[in-house]
């Protein structure tokens, strides 16, 4: 599960950076076609705990910062991602900045985000959907909370729901629901994956069936 994780959260970040080509060479990396992209980074680390650091001091100076704060939560989400063995740890850090910037009102969504992201690697992953749903009540149009609600229910074999996500991202943009398809079946097990397509297709053929159906009654009409 520590790799679906990994997808999960770098599938995220691809996203929000608007990066596929990054998101690419990761599934390749899965693929064992360029393994080294899994080596432990110990620049970016490195890079983190700088940052860590910097913003903590830039919070005790000022503690009503919440964009530092929410920062500083993400950057430990990232450290949880590297560290497994500090994984939990990492994760209640970030969780606890999160709900604090969200009790302020500020960065909502990213705040619900957060939250779930923390929760699922903590592998509570109904906390974790519901939180994502939360941030989708703020923004329906959130494609980061419909994408991070479509993995949740794929972890909880919730299918139907999870179809129901996909296709609400790729209204929003299909280009990363394509990746973010990809990405999922890569990790999450032929079998899980499998299932997931069939349901799919029959989503997807009972959608047609209706079209056919009210062409014809369209034509007698005329």
């Amino acid at each position: 599960m520590g790799g679906l994780f990994l997808i999960i959260y770098k599938y995220n970040r691809c996203l929000s950076l608007g990066n596929l080509r990054k998101l690419l060479f990761l599934v390749l990396g899965v693929c064992g076609i360029c393994s080294h992209v899994f080596a432990g980074n110990v620049a970016e680390i490195e890079e983190h705990n700088r940052e860590i650091n910097y913003l903590k001091s830039t919070i005790l100076a000022n503690p009503a910062n919440m964009e530092a704060k929410l920062k500083l939560g993400r950057h430990y989400l990232e450290l949880a991602e590297e560290d497994r063995v500090a994984r939990t740890r990492y994760s209640q850090e970030a969780l606890g900045l999160f709900q604090e910037v969200l009790k302020s009102t500020k960065y909502v969504e990213e705040s619900w985000i957060g939250i779930g992201e923390a929760y699922i690697l903590l592998g509570n992953h109904e906390e974790g959907k519901g939180s994502f749903q939360k941030a989708i009540a703020y923004n329906p149009d959130s494609l980061l909370g419909h994408s991070w609600l479509f993995m949740a229910c794929v972890l909880k074999h919730e299918y139907r729901t999870a179809i129901k996500e996909y296709l609400k991202v790729n209204e929003i943009d299909s280009k990363h629901a394509r990746a973010l398809l990809i990405s999922m079946g890569v990790l999450t097990g032929i079998r899980v994956f499998m299932n997931f397509i069939g349901l799919l297709i029959v989503v997807g053929i009972v959608i047609l069936v209706i079209r056919h159906k009210k062409r014809k009654q369209t034509a007698k009409l005329r």
